[in-house]
């Protein structure tokens, strides 16, 4: 459980939450997952979430991570490819396996809204650098049925492979309207 830390007169503030510090909260859906830390033994746990600007609107997939288990972390890097939608319910997995070519890399997998409401598409993005910078991941919009002009794909999981590539499943819904 993530809290609040409480201000102590003339003691600077301590990130408790991913989102504390920045000019974001977190909105809707989140996810975590360990990785390995930057030298060898340590761990790395990561945040994923939708979060929105404090005044509210521009929902945006954001990542953080914390390399003491959750009790300060990192400055909050907004994924600004895409807008999330508003279930854009993130999911975060890291590659933990020492034999693998993408050893500690990152991925993340979350909903975006098409376009004219005609459904949602899959954006998934990866940092080799354990959270510095990320790349989008092209993935085509999912093509609806002849008469099913609404497709719908959305409560991602995402998973490292053996070798170090991405797998992901969801849920589709084709609508007729």
């Amino acid at each position: 459980v993530l809290r609040a830390r409480r201000q102590v007169a003339g003691a600077a503030a301590t990130p408790r939450r991913p989102w504390d510090g920045s000019t974001r909260a977190s909105s809707y859906h989140s996810a975590v997952a360990w990785g390995p830390g930057l030298t060898p033994g340590t761990a790395r746990l990561y945040w994923a979430g939708t979060t929105t600007r404090r005044c509210g609107g521009d929902l945006r997939v954001a990542v953080a991570w914390s390399d003491n288990a959750g009790k300060t972390w990192s400055r909050l890097r907004v994924l600004r490819s895409t807008p999330a939608w508003v279930g854009g319910m993130p999911d975060i997995t890291v590659d933990g396996n020492p034999g693998s070519v993408g050893y500690g890399t990152v991925w993340v997998a979350y909903n975006y809204p098409l376009a004219n409401g005609r459904g949602s598409g899959l954006r998934v993005v990866a940092s080799a650098d354990r959270g510095r910078t990320w790349r989008d991941i092209g993935v085509p919009r999912a093509v609806a049925p002849a008469g099913f002009p609404a497709t719908w794909r959305f409560g991602y999981r995402i998973r490292t492979g053996p070798d170090g590539s991405a797998v992901v499943s969801w849920y589709r819904a084709d609508l007729k309207r």
